[in-house]
């Protein structure tokens, strides 16, 4: 069984694609002015978070996120070029990120989520109560 696991992964292949540095700053604009009360908020503007995001990119990497969900051949996409904040959180990280300062990459995730029609279950997402009452576990991806 592992042999054939190994030959599966051997066939499956790692995509790379590129953020311009315009649609970078694009989107640190876009979302640099979002505060929120509770983390709930940030999934209530799941489709603009989307929106924005798919406005800031270009056609090649629109479809090469798009296409990942269906390809089964593909394993893996790396992005390259998204925004980063300035103040990184601690890693290995273990805290929490309050709702009025809610990292870059958050935005950035949810919204190629919206977009691509990825399963936004599949992130690091919880229960409200679940985890010290957050509605979303900040993770670094």
């Amino acid at each position: 069984m592992l042999k054939e696991m190994v030959e599966a992964l051997k066939k499956q292949s790692v995509q790379e694609v590129h953020v311009s540095y315009e649609a970078t700053n694009k989107l640190v604009s876009s979302f640099s002015h979002l505060r929120f009360r509770e983390d709930s908020e940030w999934l209530n503007v799941r489709e603009w978070l989307g929106n924005v995001v798919k406005h800031s990119l270009n056609d090649e990497v629109i479809h090469s996120i798009q296409g990942f969900k269906s390809d089964d051949e593909q394993c893996a996409l790396i992005i390259r070029g998204l925004p980063v904040d300035s103040h990184l959180c601690a890693t290995p990280y273990n805290g929490y990120v309050p709702p009025s300062k809610p990292p870059l990459a958050i935005f950035t995730y949810i919204g190629i989520c919206q977009f691509s029609g990825l399963n936004l279950c599949h992130t690091k997402m919880k229960i409200k109560g679940s985890y010290l009452g957050m509605w979303y576990q900040h993770s670094m991806f």
